[in-house]
């Protein structure tokens, strides 16, 4: 992600020329709301630094990610009835950016650790999450479920979760992946995954003072390029997937499976949906 760092921006200002403190602060502000001292204080005190969530918080919401995920609901024709979820969407993509940026592994078990011990009573405010206690499977699986809704909105393959497909199952799924209603929706999907990334990578790269860009970079665009999740495969990967050895039919068998039945049970335009 290209978010300004402390180093970077200490770099452009160059101190040592006269009035760079100055320029050094002014930017510290500007892009962390911070000085230098207190940035680099709290990086070194604190292992999510709240600077890096409220960084986050703002690449989220200049990138108007709430208004798509809320676009993509109406489309999906998902309900906003029920209780208030515990996590809301964007504080997960806030999350993911934030321990991206502290240099923390993006896994359930650290982003509930960082929910249950690391998020003050501010973090939890401008994330929106919910104050309410729990232990570390349950905030585990409330993670899990977070995620999930959001892999909902953008998973341009869906598939049955938790199984092993065999035979007349995984026979019956593959034809449905080859229909048009299905590569339909990958495409949708992937358009959704695309412009999610690029409104975020396009946050921040706003968020870098233009100067530092046009030092570092060259001229800044006044549109930036757009990055696109389709390709082709190259030729070393299309010859690791040729050697990749496919799982054994005993090894298969050893698995049993409990949902093939319901799954063959579902109606035609909807087996491929998320279970």
């Amino acid at each position: 992600m290209s978010v300004a760092t402390s180093a970077s921006i200490s770099a452009a200002a160059r101190p040592e020329e006269p009035g760079g403190y100055l320029r050094l602060g002014q930017r510290m502000q500007d892009v962390f709301g911070r000085s230098h001292d207190e940035y680099e204080n709290e990086v070194a005190n604190e292992t999510l630094p709240t600077v890096y969530l409220e960084v986050a918080h703002r690449l989220v919401a200049a990138a108007r990610t709430a208004e798509d995920f809320a676009k993509w609901k109406k489309e999906a024709r998902l309900s906003n009835a029920g209780a208030k979820p515990l996590i809301p969407l964007t504080a997960v993509i806030t999350l993911f950016l934030a321990h991206a940026m502290a240099g923390l592994p993006v896994t359930y078990t650290e982003l509930a650790t960082t929910i249950r011990r690391r998020l003050k009573h501010n973090g939890r405010e401008l994330l929106g999450i919910s104050h309410k206690h729990g232990t570390d499977l349950q905030w585990y699986n409330r993670v899990w479920a977070a995620v999930d809704r959001v892999v909902e909105l953008i998973d341009p393959y869906p598939a049955p979760t938790n199984v092993i497909l065999k035979d007349e199952a995984w026979t019956e799924f593959y034809a449905l992946t080859q229909t048009p209603e299905y590569r339909a929706n990958t495409d949708a999907m992937l358009d959704r995954f695309d412009d999610l990334i690029n409104n975020i990578l396009h946050a921040s790269l706003d968020l870098l003072p233009r100067d530092i860009w046009d030092r570092y970079i060259g001229t800044s665009p006044s549109t930036p390029p757009r990055l696109r999740s389709r390709a082709a495969p190259t030729r070393r990967r299309r010859e690791a997937i040729a050697r990749t050895p496919t799982r054994s039919r005993a090894d298969t068998d050893a698995r049993k499976t409990t949902t093939e039945k319901e799954l063959r049970q579902m109606p035609p335009r909807t087996r491929w949906k998320r279970q």
